[in-house]
């Protein structure tokens, strides 16, 4: 077995990374992006964008009921737009996602 190291970011890179992901995603004003980048040791740039991505998608699985569909199924880009995820679901998410680069998550 062959082992390649590879480097996370630091935690400025880290940071910068999450504001990337995040700066068109529609947060709400709670959103502490410092404590999320606090509790996401090891994470690389791909386990961010996954917690980000799954943080979307637990508000819409969370907020579906408050949208009105124009028609069955269809959800108006409007409607979607009003929807903001907040920092529990980005913490909620933290459960599921885990780094990829800490060796003790890869056995």
């Amino acid at each position: 077995n062959k082992e390649i190291k590879l480097s996370i970011p630091n935690q400025i890179e880290h940071l910068e990374i999450l504001q990337s992901l995040t700066k068109n995603m529609s947060l709400s004003n709670n959103i502490d992006l410092r404590e999320i980048n606090s509790l996401t040791h090891g994470f690389s740039g791909v386990d961010l964008a996954a917690l980000c991505r799954e943080a979307g998608l637990i508000t819409l699985r969370k907020e579906k009921n408050n949208l009105k569909p124009e028609r069955k199924g269809v959800i108006s880009f409007g409607d979607l737009s009003k929807l903001q995820i907040i920092q529990n679901y980005f913490l909620e998410e933290l459960n599921k996602v885990k780094p990829s680069t800490l060796k003790e998550n890869n056995n």
